[in-house]
């Protein structure tokens, strides 16, 4: 019978899991229990049942077990019900029989169970967590990065240390204790790591803190300014205003929480103090202990005193906070004016009580026996018989003679100092004010650390940006606050930018007033002195003979019923004054266009004559006109040169940056009076003049070339390739000019391969195939690497940091800071990718990639036994090119053949170049520009493309005339020639055509070894082409050549001299040396 019914419920489990598939089912073994076949798994019920596939065998398996679950689900509710269940309505034989239940049907194991609410219930909370924590470890975790994620054990160990009880697991907790709980636990790792000992009580004995810390007494006594170190106010503040200073505490003596040490009590009063009795700590706890341990770290780091270190991290706070000094914490802009005060330390000798000033003010405070910076500046003199006193008074004259004495500065500069500071701050008049004195001195400060005067550090200010006011950081409230996207700089930016810009003008060996006058627009006078108008006079004298005219023209034999000046009137003014284009710097541009207009004018005014008359006119004419602009540009650069005191070359350029040009100039120049001073309306020479000297002394200091001049000024090469903003002169403009002097001077080769690099490279095209990109970048950096004299792999790395989408240097600031990324590798020896990924560390970055990073610098400064540059171009191929030609004689193309011929066409020949990587990989669809150099030779087309062998190619047809033609095939900026094809005649058939002498009839010549007969012998081929350059040769039965010539000329004429010294009758024959048959005969008699 239960046999029965578990075959029954097993059928009906079967025919809901797999319909159908229970009349196929055979049983091989005893009937089984649900729950048998339940664990004994899909493996079981596929050996019992060998008809069941594992897809089905797995259904049926998950069905078996929610049939179990079910049941033993059920029964476990009924009977957790206290009542006695009440007696079912049976009838018939089932109620003769014995009611089925769940201990009959599954026996459990009922004292092995828990109560619903208890802890250890499978149902209860603490289940669940243990759920959680396994899915977190087992599923979230694995998919991790292993280096960089964080565990739940690492982030929150205290989950796994919980006791679970009654009390935790029942119990409410608040958030409040939870977080407790987490800092707690965190904290007490915190102070067993940084003091070593277990918690912060343990701190509160100072002989436990000095222990701890390895502090002597003496240094506890300083950190905590207590004791000996006790900080006072100075007594030459007065005692209405004290209060402001001393935060309201009484008498002269000041909270440590206000001077000493206001970072470690986080400018909170009460301070932290010792209590001596019983040697212990009064408001010390964990946070000012954490505050303590990072000051002890970085006084470590930076080696400075206790007292030093706190004022300087509180005035930069200040600056940070705006002086409101409500707010203690080090942040990102602390760390950037501390690591510009060891910079300042290290390079200038700056000291903290320096920067502070810089930052805050002077120090009106001092601790223990010491005296505050105000005294020792103003109050430590036995020469001044009275106390310079912070009343907040009005400043008297002594008072400006007492801080230009302390100061170090004239008069003029504190004037100049002082109405800055009104500005700044609003003020009428100078009060004896703590604020005012050190806005005066933070500029005199910073000008004695750069070794420059104060007025000197402000120009450069005004230099870095006129409109910018940099002044105002330190003549008014100082600011330490990074800015993004507002056009500002704080007070760290604007010490950083001036110690650089006095580094760079140092280098460059630059005053400060050249660099203020040259971006700083001069004061022009209204009216010139006897120098400029001795200088007037002569440029008039002196181009009155290098004025272009008619006159000079008909001298040189050019028509004179023409007027050349009026129809020339786009190259020449009525003055005879040459006009200047936007580009006439390029003396081959103007030349093309000037014989553009002046063949245009011929062509129309000298119809009548031939072509050959108008070419001849036109050279004539042209060479006229570029002597006489040549002697105009001599005439004014070479008096100019006596004026300015600069070379000539530099003359020429700095008149076209001005604006104007050298016919602009003279023009002006020949329109002034001789003899009067010039009117107001006439100013602009003097500026002209005052410009011409600004631009001329950049261009010789500098030593800018002419030819780079000439691409400089052209508005569209400045706007692609040089990317310099010309218009007005300013600090960017001059520092990359002198990034560029530094990279010609520092190149291995002349500064005419780097002008010709930017125009080869800006000459390509941008939207290119893949192929074809490669190529043009491969070719870009060996030639740069020719250039600079490094490494091609080192060069490819800042290639791909400055351009990034192809690596292809196109513009003059991509090659600069290539040049500074190649000089900063060759002061530090790293490599230039360890370089770049420094210049991309910042704050945010990972602990991870600051380690990656040095791991990079760790390796490049290793010894490495390679060669880092050749200067061979061979040892710097970037792909292999090959050239080849189907053959390299042509036959020439004469009007005979074209006539006998037309069957066969023109001979002709496939020239095909290959290009392929080092790897041998063929580069697709790359253009190759055909160009025929010597003329000879008629080319099919003037460009092509690579195909998917790396193959392009081109047709040579022979044309008409002979030689050899010199075929080259540009590819980006290279080029390759390809083998030279040779032009000739048919050698096959040819032989002489005819000879003549001299006499036209030889006979009878006197044999007297002195009378000659001349002979000339002609070479044709069949089609009657002249056979050029052949071997010749020549025989005689007697007499003896004097002169004979055994190649052909260019005619296919062959010419020899015969004498004779005994009378006879001579034969002489001739013929090609490879066509014996094809010869002539002359009979010469001697007498």
């Amino acid at each position: 019978m239960e046999s029965d019914k578990h075959n029954l419920l097993f059928s009906r489990i079967v025919e809901q899991a797999l319909p159908g598939f229970s009349d196929k089912l055979s049983a091989r073994k005893n009937e089984k229990s649900v729950i048998t076949r339940l664990k004994q798994g899909k493996k079981g019920l596929m050996a019992d049942y060998p008809g069941l596939g594992y897809p089905d065998a797995e259904i049926l398996h998950n069905r078996l077990a929610v049939a179990v679950h079910t049941v033993a689900r059920k029964q476990r509710e009924l009977r957790q019900i206290s009542e006695f269940r009440s007696p079912r309505e049976e009838k018939g034989l089932k109620a003769l029989t014995r009611q089925l239940t769940y201990e009959d049907q599954f026996s459990p194991n009922w004292a092995g169970n828990t109560l619903p609410d208890a802890i250890d219930s499978g149902h209860g909370a603490v289940a669940y967590l243990y759920d959680l924590l396994t899915f977190v470890e087992r599923m979230i975790e694995p998919k991790g990065d292993s280096d960089k994620a964080i565990t739940l054990k690492q982030r929150r160990p205290d989950i796994y240390n919980i006791l679970l009880n009654e009390e935790n697991v029942n119990g409410s907790i608040s958030k409040i204790q939870i977080i407790n709980q987490i800092m707690s636990t965190a904290i007490e790792k915190y102070f067993k790591r940084n003091f070593g000992v277990e918690q912060f009580t343990d701190l509160l004995n100072t002989t436990v803190f000095c222990q701890q810390l390895k502090l002597e007494r003496v240094d506890l006594e300083s950190l905590f300014s207590c004791g000996e170190y006790t900080p006072h106010l100075s007594p030459n503040v007065i005692p209405e205003i004290s209060n402001r200073y001393a935060d309201k505490e009484p008498g002269r003596e000041v909270s440590p929480a206000v001077y000493g040490s206001v970072f470690i009590n986080n400018g909170v009063m009460p301070a932290i103090s010792v209590n001596e009795k019983i040697h212990s700590f009064n408001e010390l706890n964990e946070g000012r202990c954490e505050l303590i341990e990072r000051f002890l770290r970085l006084s470590r780091a930076l080696n400075l005193p206790y007292e030093k270190l706190d004022t300087l991290l509180i005035s930069i706070l200040k600056a940070e906070n705006n002086q409101s000094g409500h707010k203690w914490d080090i942040t990102t802009n602390t760390l950037r004016a501390i690591g510009l005060f060891t910079q300042m330390n290290r390079k200038l000798k700056c000291t903290a009580s320096q920067f502070s000033v810089l930052y805050d003010g002077i120090s009106v405070y001092s601790r223990g026996k010491d005296i505050s910076d105000f005294d020792r500046l103003f109050n430590n003199d036995d020469r001044f018989n009275y106390r310079f006193i912070l009343d907040d008074k009005k400043m008297e004259e002594r008072d400006i003679n007492r801080i230009c004495s302390v100061f170090g500065i004239n008069y003029d500069t504190f004037s100049y100092l002082a109405l800055l500071t009104r500005e700044v701050m609003g003020l009428n008049v100078l009060t004896r004010s703590r604020d005012i004195i050190s806005a005066i001195y933070r500029p005199v400060v910073l000008a004695d650390l750069l070794k420059i005067k104060p007025l000197e550090l402000l120009a450069l200010m005004k230099s870095m940006n006129p409109d910018a006011q940099f002044g105002r950081l330190f003549t008014g409230i100082p600011e330490n606050q990074v800015y993004g996207s507002f056009g500002q700089a704080d007070i760290t930016s604007a010490i950083s930018a001036l110690i650089s810009l006095q580094t760079w003008r140092k280098e460059n060996k630059l005053s400060v007033a050249q660099i203020f006058n040259w971006i700083t627009p001069a004061i022009v006078d209204d009216q010139e002195d006897k120098t400029e108008r001795e200088l007037f006079r002569q440029i008039k004298e002196n181009t009155d003979s290098a004025l272009f005219s008619n006159e000079v023209l008909y001298l040189a034999g050019v028509p004179k019923d023409i007027n050349w000046v009026s129809a020339l009137q786009e190259l020449v003014d009525d003055q005879g004054i040459l006009k200047d284009a936007d580009d006439g710097l390029d003396w081959d541009s103007y030349k093309k266009n000037a014989l553009k207009i002046i063949t245009s004018k011929s062509e129309e005014k000298l119809k009548n004559l031939t072509s050959e008359e108008r070419n001849t006119i036109v050279n004539t004419i042209l060479s006229v006109l570029l002597e006489k602009r040549a002697a105009q540009w001599k005439s004014v650069s070479g008096l100019l040169e006596g004026y300015l005191g600069n070379k000539t070359d530099s003359i020429t350029p700095a008149l076209y940056w001005c604006g104007s040009n050298t016919g602009e100039f003279l023009k002006n120049i020949r329109a002034l009076p001789d003899n009067n001073m010039l009117s107001a309306k006439d100013n602009n020479v003097m500026v002209l003049l005052s410009s011409l000297r600004r631009y001329s002394d950049i261009i010789a200091h500098f030593r800018l070339e002419p030819a780079m001049m000439s691409q400089l000024l052209s508005h569209d090469n400045n706007q692609n390739w040089y990317k310099l903003k010309t218009e007005k002169p300013d600090l960017q403009l001059l520092y990359r000019l002198s990034v560029y002097r530094k990279l010609i001077d520092d190149a291995k080769q002349p500064a005419d391969k780097l002008l010709n690099y930017l125009s080869l490279i800006n000459s390509l095209p941008i939207d290119s195939r893949s192929d074809e990109i490669r190529l043009y970048r491969d070719q870009a950096l060996n030639k740069l690497s020719l250039f600079m004299g490094w490494s091609i792999n080192e060069l490819l790395t800042a290639a791909q940091y400055v351009a990034p989408e192809n690596a292809i240097i196109r513009t003059l600031p991509q090659i600069l800071l290539v040049k500074q990324i190649h000089s900063v590798c060759l002061k530090t020896g790293l490599s230039a990718r360890s370089v770049i990924s420094l210049f991309n560390l910042d704050e945010s970055s990972e602990s991870l990639l600051y380690q990656s990073v040095a791991g990079q610098v760790m390796e490049s400064l290793a010894q490495q036994d390679v060669s880092l540059y050749s200067n061979d171009e061979s040892s710097q191929g970037d792909l292999t090119a090959s050239v080849s030609a189907g053959k390299t004689t042509l036959l020439v193309y004469s009007e005979n053949q074209q006539e006998e011929e037309e069957e066969n066409g023109e001979d002709k020949t496939l020239l095909t170049v290959t290009l392929q990587t080092l790897e041998s990989t063929p580069l697709e669809g790359v253009p190759v520009v055909w160009k025929n150099i010597s003329g000879l030779g008629e080319l099919t087309d003037t460009e092509s493309k690579t195909d998917t062998s790396g193959r392009a190619s081109v047709t040579l047809k022979a044309g008409k005339k002979q030689g050899v033609a010199l075929i080259k095939a540009y590819y980006g900026v290279k080029n390759i020639p390809l083998p030279l094809i040779r032009i000739d005649c048919d050698s096959s058939s040819l032989g002489a055509t005819d000879i003549q002498t001299v006499p036209e009839k030889p006979v009878d010549i006197p044999a007297d070894g002195i009378s000659a007969v001349e002979i000339t012998v002609l070479f044709r081929d069949q089609y009657d082409n002249p056979g050029m350059d052949k071997n010749i040769r020549w025989e005689t039965t007697g007499g003896r050549f004097i002169h004979k010539e055994n190649i052909t000329d260019i005619d296919g004429g062959c010419h020899a001299t015969l004498v004779s010294d005994n009378p006879a009758d001579i034969a002489v024959n001739v013929f090609y040396e490879n066509n014996p048959e094809y010869s002539m005969r002359v009979n010469i008699s001697f007498i």
